[in-house]
């Protein structure tokens, strides 16, 4: 840390020509919150600040005091800063209108819950918890004045064509109002619950706020889902349902949380979900603590280096461990049990004891009740050396002491014996001490440095000190001692070893500070990593450093610099790690430049993943890395099932050296999600293979196979919902590629589908799987039905009711298996059985996209149906298609309603854009209808005015097919009014 005002200085000074903005960030990030308050008071020395940012200091200011006050471990220094913020905030608030003004309220909002955090800290009175209501209260108000704020400038800017390139200030100017809006409204609703909390009985007492809490909570999931704010919703929304007493409703919102989907932004929240989970589990009758187990104990080995210091951490290894007890307590288990269980528990506790935070006290009370005392003990000192020789001399025998130490560690846990565990701990803590008292002496020692001093032995002590360093977890001081020692000596073993120990460290940081806080950290990286491979050009561990800047140009997401540096790169595991590792990511940014409509850059990243994953996976020797080279292979699977290459793609996933498959299979754990995507292109080749070839038999047996591995992978509860999502893509998959079959093919693979459904659903029970066989019998069906034709007939009618029994007779009647249901009943003509099912699910699911459309499609197939046979009650269904009057059946939005709905969002996705299109031509179509049965020519020319309309602001119209049918539409329209039938302008 930086101590005296002539460092301060000169670190500004050597700063001074960054954006200031950014290196006050990193201030921030990094604890040096007096070097920031210096640096903020000097901005008027440096050239080049921008204005905006110098208005903006006494909101600055506020930030730094926050961030001292978050970061303060007593009272006193915490009370103090707090009490600066807000008189910075007060300053800047009351300077008038100014961009950043909702952030300072933001601040403002996140100031008053702190308070409220602090009064109820340890035992609160009775007025204190008052005092911490009255406090969140006036947070919640604070952040729905933000919102107020925020509102109007967000619909001006709504109208506004904004030029990202060319206005990037404005442009950033409305994200950041987006973000700030969207977090208020987050917030505002967080603050309403935790008033709530304060009172004795918060399902009676605080019952105002909980509702308006859950309310807005509800708000904010359905209006941002698709953003981490709505998304993380569900755990307080959860929280909410706890304090009102359901915890029926709360393990529902946590397990939606855990269904979320896998992206850094969202793992706090998940591992609060599975602290919910935990909970709830516990306050069953009996506590069912292994089932709370199987749910959440993934998440205890997935918690990474940088999290292990998160609040939320904390609660869930806190919640989890009380299942753990709770099992410990059951009697009724082994010896071996209850002993792992109290061991599990103690692990968790331990964890959590030593970060400090509101749950120390439930840790160690807990941790006590188990015998274990967790009183702090003085950390280890070193007597002073002599002189430099000396202290040397005395880490060397600590060093060597450590070695005999780890050897007793590795074979007490090979022989894996239940007493052991204690003697590991205290020697792994003995270990630790041990490092602490060698460090110390080394420091010692180098400080004792004289002029004839063996400058060898001087290296080797700098080289046992930056390995102590990074034993202990000081990074940063070890990539000082490092850096240092591999240019004090270039050139020799003892310099390298020293580089290498420095590389590993930035390394480690890397993954425990912030990617928006690393800029230094990846400089530094580049600088030695250069100096390493110039100065040892020939070591090969030297050469490493060509892998940590690959590295480095990832990070910058600067692909062809990388590429560039792995071509360059000998032959071997490595190049072909980074070659898998690059066709990996362009991968993922082709479905990203898919998604933004750019279909040319994205085909052309296609091609370059397959080329770097065939190569990558090629140079694959050896079983180093298995569960890279398994997500490389699958992904060049379904790269080559995507091309419809599925002869290539089952070659890659039998590949006997790295096919994922082969490897799979060796692979003590499995992970369930990748597993499934490579069982899914499997089955995907194979039905691929089976519609070009001759003789289509030939691959049930191993089709079959498939599917009993996939529900082996999905055989948890809480992976049925991922299970479904697998079938229903293999489904569609299925479905596209028998539509493109001749009728001769079509008839051949029905059969031999048939026979495969057939042994399905006597193998198995699943309802998951149940319901694909079901789904796919209906495409089997719907792929017979001719063009146009809305009802089915002959074999397809057969096959569709065949299904529709069988998704009838299911036990499971969960939203997917009642909506393909209502598919088959609209197919059939059965078009109130079919209404009423959609009715059903939208009382309980009203926004289910998938569902409304299928209930006007419904409402349309009906009235056409009617057409010819009752007019007046067609033109009633039709209406009701439209959406304009449907009293029975108000929770079907009609096609006016989805069209709308489709359109704000239709940007976010193919099948939004799709739908809006689709929507839009049955909104003119059931005009068109309802004017053709009442023999009206109003809603006809409607109809006709607004495809015209709609054809001059969007000509494409959906694509040629879509386009085609508005064309045919129109000449319809034309020609009831006694027009010339020319169609769309061409």
């Amino acid at each position: 840390m930086i101590a005296s005002s002539g460092m301060v200085s000169s670190s500004l000074r050597s700063h001074a020509g960054e954006p200031a903005q950014r290196f006050m960030g990193q201030l921030r990030n990094t604890g040096y919150f007096n070097t920031a308050l210096t640096y903020l008071d000097r901005l008027g020395d440096y050239p080049g600040v921008d204005p905006d940012f110098v208005s903006a200091k006494e909101l600055e200011r506020a930030n730094i005091f926050f961030d001292m006050a978050v970061a303060a471990r007593s009272s006193a220094p915490r009370n103090e800063a707090l009490a600066n913020a807000e008189t910075a905030l007060s300053e800047f608030l009351g300077k008038g209108d100014h961009p950043r003004q909702s952030e300072a309220r933001l601040q403002l909002g996140k100031l008053q819950m702190l308070r409220a955090s602090q009064l109820l800290a340890g035992e609160p009175s009775a007025e204190d918890k008052v005092s911490a209501r009255e406090s969140y209260l006036n947070s919640a108000k604070t952040y729905d004045s933000v919102v107020a704020s925020l509102r109007p400038k967000l619909e001006a800017m709504r109208g506004a064509n904004i030029n990202t390139q060319q206005e990037p200030e404005k442009a950033r100017l409305r994200e950041q109002y987006r973000f700030e809006y969207m977090n208020s409204q987050y917030l505002a609703a967080d603050a309403l619950k935790l008033a709530a909390k304060t009172f004795d009985d918060p399902a009676k007492e605080g019952k105002a706020q909980l509702d308006d809490a859950l309310a807005r909570f509800e708000n904010v999931n359905k209006k941002y889902g698709m953003y981490p704010v709505g998304a993380n919703a569900h755990v307080p929304m959860g929280e909410v349902y706890e304090l009102m007493g359901d915890s029926g409703k709360a393990v529902d919102q946590y397990l939606k949380m855990l269904e979320e989907a896998e992206v850094d932004a969202l793992r706090e929240s998940k591992y609060l979900a599975s602290a919910g989970i935990s909970r709830m589990k516990l306050q069953e009758d009996p506590k069912k603590y292994q089932e709370a187990i199987d749910r959440v104990s993934g998440f205890i080995r997935g918690i990474r280096l940088n999290e292990r210091g998160l609040p939320a951490v904390q609660k869930f290894r806190v919640d989890v461990a009380k299942a753990y007890i709770a099992k410990s307590k059951d009697e009724s288990l082994k010896k071996g049990e209850i002993s792992r269980a109290k061991s599990q528990a103690r692990e968790l506790l331990r964890d959590a004891s030593s970060v400090p935070g509101p749950h120390i006290d439930d840790a160690k009370a807990m941790l006590a009740d188990l015998g274990i005392e967790t009183e702090a003990e003085a950390l280890p000192s070193a007597e002073p050396p002599e002189n430099f020789d000396d202290g040397l001399a005395k880490a060397e025998t600590i060093f060597t002491t450590i070695d005999g130490l780890q050897d007793a560690v590795k074979l007490m846990k090979e022989q894996d014996a239940e007493g052991n565990k204690q003697q590991i701990t205290d020697l792994e803590k003995k270990i630790g001490d041990s490092y602490v008292v060698a460090i110390e002496n080394l420091r010692m020692a180098l400080s004792m440095i004289r002029t004839d001093t063996d400058v060898q032995s001087i290296n080797k002590a700098r080289h046992l000190l930056s390995y102590g360093l990074f034993q202990v977890k000081r990074y940063r001081d070890a990539v000082v001692v490092g850096s240092f020692l591999s240019r004090a000596a270039p050139g020799t073993d003892v310099g390298l070893k020293g580089g290498l120990m420095a590389l590993q460290s930035i390394q480690n940081l890397l993954g425990e500070v912030p990617s928006d806080s690393n800029a230094g950290l990846l400089k530094q990286l580049e600088t030695l990593g250069n100096y390493l491979a110039k100065t040892w050009p020939d070591d090969p561990n030297a050469l490493r450093a060509q892998g940590l800047q690959v590295q480095l140009m990832l990070e910058k997401d600067d692909f062809p610099a990388a590429e560039a540096l792995v071509m360059n790169m000998d032959a071997g595991n490595e190049r072909g790690r980074f070659k898998r590792l690059l066709g990996m990511l362009y991968w993922n940014e082709s479905i990203g430049k898919r998604r933004d409509g750019d279909a040319e850059a994205a085909d052309k990243l296609i091609e370059k993943s397959k080329a770097m994953l065939t190569e990558g996976l090629a140079e694959y020797k050896s079983s180093l890395q298995p569960a890279q080279v398994v997500q490389a292979g699958s992904t060049l699977a379904r790269l080559l099932v995507m091309r419809k290459d599925y002869n290539k793609a089952l070659e890659v996933l039998d590949n006997e050296t790295y096919g994922p498959l082969t490897l799979l299979e060796g692979m003590d754990e499995q992970d369930p999600a990748a597993a499934g995507n490579i069982y899914m292109a499997v089955f995907k080749s194979l039905v691929g293979k089976m519609l070009a070839d001759p003789d289509p038999s030939q691959y049930l047996d191993r089709m079959e196979s498939t599917m009993e591995k996939l529900q082996e992978v999905y055989n948890a509860p809480e992976s049925q919902a991922r299970l479904a999502s697998t079938y229903r893509s293999i489904a569609q998959d299925f479905s596209e590629q028998l539509d493109a079959a001749s009728a001769a093919r079509k008839a051949t693979l029905v059969t031999v589908f048939r026979t495969l459904l057939d042994r399905v659903r006597k193998a198995t029970s699943n309802p998951a799987t149940l319901r694909w066989a079901g789904e796919t019998q209906l495409n089997l069906g719907v792929s017979l039905m001719g063009p146009g034709e809305m009802v089915a007939t002959g074999e397809a009618a057969k096959l569709i009711g065949q299904a529709s029994e069988a998704l009838k007779g299911m036990d499971d009647q969960s939203v997917a298996t009642r909506y393909q249901l209502g598919r088959a009943y609209r197919l059939t003509g059965k078009w109130k059985d079919a209404l009423d099912t959609y009715d059903e699910i939208l009382k309980e699911k009203p926004s289910t996209l998938e569902v409304q459309i299928e209930a006007a499609r419904t409402y349309y197939g009906w009235g056409m149906d009617l057409k010819k046979t009752n007019p007046k009650f067609a033109a009633g269904a039709f209406t009701a298609s439209l959406g304009q009057t449907n009293k029975k059946r108000e929770s079907v939005w009609g096609w006016q309603k989805i069209s709308q709905r489709t359109s704000q969002q239709m940007s976010q996705s193919e099948t939004l854009e799709k739908a809006f299109y689709d929507s839009r031509y049955h909104v003119f179509a059931c005009l068109y209808q309802m004017g053709v049965c009442r023999k009206s020519t109003k809603e006809i020319k409607q109809a006709k005015d607004l495809i015209l309309n709609l054809a001059s602001r969007r000509p494409e119209l959906g694509g040629p097919q879509q386009k085609a049918k508005y064309d045919a539409l129109l000449k319809a329209c034309q020609k009831e009014l006694k027009e010339q039938p020319v169609g769309l302008p061409k």
